[in-house]
């Protein structure tokens, strides 16, 4: 009888130090969601942390994903239902706000400059700062995916980052051949029926 008594107390304790390290956890949680940088991470569905990025351009589903903390470039554009057949994996694009200001002297020094004469406005001189403090990234996919000895891994994404996968140049050349091909045909069938009257 004892010993069953025994077994229900540790049973009951067991129940109780479970319910104060989840207790616990929450409150983690909660702190953590408090702090700035961390408030961009979510609690996704599987219990694993989350953010959100923007991938636009050449994937089959641009726009906000919602994708594990430690996601890459790469794997966005999987996620994303990967490349159209018009992308240029080439020079993918990785946009990120710095989270300090990486401006250098000098550009410092020509935005002031610039700033005392009146030909520029306070939205221009914010636009200007704005762009400075960003952090562009040029990665190549395709040198990635065909090359063993690539060194270089795709980086890791930060939340708010914005990828943009670029059209390739031969689909511009293309579509522009068959704007002018259409404005042939429009101009033979107009010579045709002027010289028909």
């Amino acid at each position: 009888m004892q010993e069953q008594k025994r077994q229900d107390m540790m049973l009951h304790a067991n129940k109780l130090t479970r319910f104060i390290l989840a207790l616990c956890a929450l409150a983690a949680v909660a702190l953590a969601q408090e702090d700035t940088r961390s408030s961009d991470y979510l609690l996704g569905d599987e219990q694993q942390l989350e953010m959100v990025v923007a991938i636009w351009g050449e994937v089959q589903d641009p726009g906000k994903h919602r994708v594990p903390y430690d996601t890459n470039l790469i794997e966005l554009i999987s996620i994303a239902g990967g490349p159209t057949k018009q992308a240029k994996l080439g020079k993918v694009q990785l946009t990120r706000q710095a989270s300090e200001w990486s401006i250098s002297p000098e550009t410092l020094e020509t935005i002031m400059k610039e700033s005392d004469d009146d030909k520029i406005k306070d939205a221009e001189l914010k636009r200007r700062f704005d762009t400075a403090s960003r952090k562009i990234i040029f990665y190549d996919v395709s040198k990635y995916l065909g090359d063993r000895d690539m060194l270089m891994p795709p980086p890791i994404l930060q939340p708010g980052d914005v990828v943009y996968v670029r059209t390739s140049s031969w689909t511009f050349w293309r579509d522009t051949i068959r704007v002018v091909h259409e404005l042939a045909l429009i101009a033979s069938i107009y010579a045709w029926y002027l010289r028909a009257r």
